[in-house]
């Protein structure tokens, strides 16, 4: 609560909030935080970040109370979800923001953007992406379609080798050569190597040329 105190105070246009994670909240302890982080900004919108890990998983019925019960709660980053589930999302009048690669067929779900992994590979390609979905859907689904293969080939293991979201975050970074962070992540998290930012490269410029026009 201290910090959206701190963070209110040099007006933002919003604060993105996650629920307490030590223990799974019900219903009712999750919308007590939300209304206390809604006191806390002062009218400050609120989006809550509601990914796959965390321990309380804000389904669309939960979504529609909440929304219903902070005015201010203006949007939402989770995993999204199939038709069913976008349309009851979009019930609650927040904004659905998704993955990344998943962008151009949850577009055409409801999903309103994404705090994008694909951004973290090449933010301008991103920006690019994004212009198509609203231009040419088919075509961005094909982008969509390679940007899965790269992913299965490059992401999944390293996912499946346990590291974490801001890990594969930076070994994107690092494979699209657009920010000089490298691959490293604090003590005790597991990072992926330089080496293997090398290795996948070649497979992202040969699979999503159009990510990286005047990048490379």
């Amino acid at each position: 609560m201290d910090r959206v105190r701190r963070a209110a105070a040099l007006s933002p246009s919003g604060i993105q909030v996650i629920l307490p994670d030590w223990l799974p909240l019900n219903d009712q302890e999750t919308t007590a935080f939300l209304t206390g982080a809604a006191a806390a900004a002062e009218g400050v919108s609120l989006v809550l970040y509601n990914p796959p890990h965390a321990k309380t998983q804000v389904g669309p019925e939960l979504l529609v109370d909440l929304a219903r019960a902070v005015p201010t709660l203006v949007g939402l980053k989770s995993a999204g979800g199939d038709e069913e589930w976008f349309d009851r999302a979009l019930e609650s009048g927040v904004s659905l923001f998704v993955p990344g690669h998943f962008l151009a067929s949850m577009t055409r779900l409801g999903a309103h953007g994404s705090y994008s992994n694909v951004a973290a590979l090449s933010p301008a390609g991103a920006v690019r992406w994004y212009e198509q979905i609203l231009k040419d859907p088919g075509a961005a689904l094909d982008v969509e379609r390679r940007i899965g293969e790269f992913f299965a080939e490059h992401i999944a293991p390293l996912q499946s080798a346990g590291l974490s979201s801001p890990t594969l975050d930076k070994f994107l970074a690092t494979v699209g050569g657009w920010a000089d962070v490298g691959t490293r992540v604090r003590w005790p998290m597991t990072y992926a190597t330089e080496q293997q930012a090398d290795t996948a490269r070649p497979a992202a410029g040969r699979l999503l040329p159009e990510l990286f026009e005047g990048s490379w």
